[in-house]
């Protein structure tokens, strides 16, 4: 009797050790999966977007006042602009004066992974209900890590990154009351945090169809469909007019994502399958699609209505356009988690425990490859990606050096330039030079960006541009030849300085007495 209840408690023991060992590696594979997405968002500022923002904080930090008209370019100067992202542009010209640019890749790390541990917080309310799905460590690890993988063309220093903290958040309001009443205290919640939303970035809209999923979800479990709680997205609309621009805010919104000129030029407006975006990341994009699919038709005894409708209404958003990859990988690690916590947890007592093992340790390999493979660029490889590792600037990406040139020389005036370029322009040399363009979608009328766009291309001629806007600098892209040849033959402008990326051309003062 006694040899029988020390080989149980012999069992026993060893049950717990082998138990705590497998919590042990499955801290560690959340640590790899953390430190792998943190690894994503260590790359240099090489983003066209963040120097505008940056200027119009400097401007506002200055004259301590809203900025509301254009103040940087020659071609629209004293218009009205609906600067939709005052708070961040504050919020990153202060940190840059802190820290410099490593402080906003701090900021853009802490952002991306931040909306990543909101999204693997679900667990945690999910496995506080009876019979919910919550899946271990492991699994967790992964969905995580492929979710953060497939943020990677959306990490730059952008309002974008708070949309990702709001998103993520909203998910899990909605999955909080799951089964409960919608309290006085998730109405204001909600309130405060599409206002929150609002006045951060332009995806705010998105707001409104989560919560739409999430209300037809709750109608369809319980059989009938409760107009009070439809008054949440009446809320929601109402709380998005708490911003500086009141109802124009949304039709801005709209308007941008209207723009044809965007959907036909800017890569990151380009449908999924278009011909410029990497042939990895479309396949990578698809296959997750289809393993999201599976596992909502294994679980489909306890599908989720909301997290299929949203997975879905992504993914068709992602094939238009790939800038809204991001929302679906959310939407999908979500219900990746749901569905296969659910699914690997019915299979775990018909795996072998060696199936179990194997798995286990083909995983952490794998995280520590995936770890490896970043830092030493074989990961960008591979996606044929140019990415450098690091911090600081990547200054192949912006015409440096004719910056300092003008500036050196200490140049005046109105500037003809490209529209990628215009935002670091603006950063450097503003006031004393104003570009003609820049990346801003809002406050440019989009026949003057078609119109610079033709320039650029050598469909039309630049001098009537040049002449209308009193324009005496041009910096044109080494790229665009044939405008390059153009400025070239034009007798009133001299080749001033050549640099890696651009060349720079001033226009001829003409003598006392004689004609322009």
């Amino acid at each position: 009797m006694s040899h029988s209840t020390h080989s149980l408690s012999a069992v026993a023991a060893e049950t717990a050790l082998a138990k705590s060992a497998v919590r042990h590696l499955g801290v560690f594979a959340l640590c790899l999966a953390a430190l792998s997405i943190l690894f994503l968002t260590f790359f240099p500022i090489e983003d066209n977007d963040v120097w505008w923002l940056l200027a119009a904080g400097r401007e506002m930090v200055r004259t301590g006042r809203p900025l509301m008209t254009d103040v940087f370019t020659c071609t629209i100067n004293g218009q009205p602009w609906m600067n939709k992202y005052m708070p961040f542009e504050i919020l990153i010209y202060l940190l840059y004066a802190a820290g410099g640019v490593n402080a906003l890749i701090a900021l853009r790390s802490l952002l991306v992974l931040g909306a990543l541990l909101i999204i693997s917080f679900h667990i945690i309310i999910w496995r506080r209900r009876k019979g919910a799905a919550a899946p271990d460590a492991f699994l967790a690890s992964f969905i995580l890590l492929v979710t953060g993988f497939l943020m990677i063309p959306r990490m730059f220093v952008r309002p974008e990154l708070f949309s990702f903290i709001c998103f993520a958040l909203l998910f899990l309001l909605w999955e909080h009351v799951r089964g409960r009443p919608l309290t006085g205290g998730f109405m204001a919640a909600l309130f405060l945090l599409q206002a929150f939303w609002t006045n951060m970035h332009s995806a705010f809209v998105l707001g409104y169809f989560v919560s739409g999923a999430f209300l037809l979800e709750r109608g369809v479990e319980r059989r009938y469909f409760s107009l009070k709680e439809w008054f949440a997205i009446p809320l929601q609309v109402l709380s998005s007019l708490i911003n500086p621009y009141g109802l124009r805010m949304p039709g801005g919104v709209l308007d941008v994502m209207r723009t044809p000129f965007y959907h036909r030029h800017l890569w990151e407006w380009q449908p999924l399958f278009s011909r410029i975006v990497p042939e990895p990341l479309r396949w990578i994009v698809l296959c997750w699609c289809l393993v999201t699919v599976a596992g909502f038709l294994v679980n489909r005894r306890r599908i989720r209505i909301a997290h299929l409708l949203l997975v879905l209404f992504f993914f068709i958003m992602t094939l238009k356009a790939r800038r809204h990859g991001v929302y679906f990988a959310l939407s999908a690690g979500v219900s990746n988690l749901w569905n296969y916590g659910y699914i690997l947890g019915v299979l775990k007592n018909r795996v072998p425990a060696f199936a179990r093992t194997a798995a286990v340790c083909a995983l952490l390999i794998f995280l520590l490859i995936f770890n490896r493979a970043i830092p030493s660029g074989t990961l960008y490889h591979i996606l044929r990606v140019s990415r450098p590792f690091g911090f600081g600037i990547n200054n192949s990406r912006y015409p440096w050096d004719c910056a300092t040139f003008m500036k050196s020389e200490k140049m005046s005036g109105n500037l003809f330039n490209g529209y990628d370029c215009g935002g670091y322009l603006i950063w450097r040399l503003s006031p004393d030079l104003r570009p003609c363009i820049d990346s801003r979608a809002e406050p440019f009328p989009p026949a003057l960006v078609e119109r610079h766009y033709r320039i650029i291309t050598g469909d039309e001629p630049p001098d009537a541009f040049l002449k209308e806007f009193n324009i005496t600098i041009a910096m044109i892209d080494l790229e665009d030849r044939d405008l390059l040849s153009h400025f070239y033959k034009m007798a009133d402008w001299n080749l001033s300085f050549m640099g890696h990326k651009s060349a720079v051309f001033t226009k001829i003062k003409p003598h006392k007495g004689d004609k322009e």
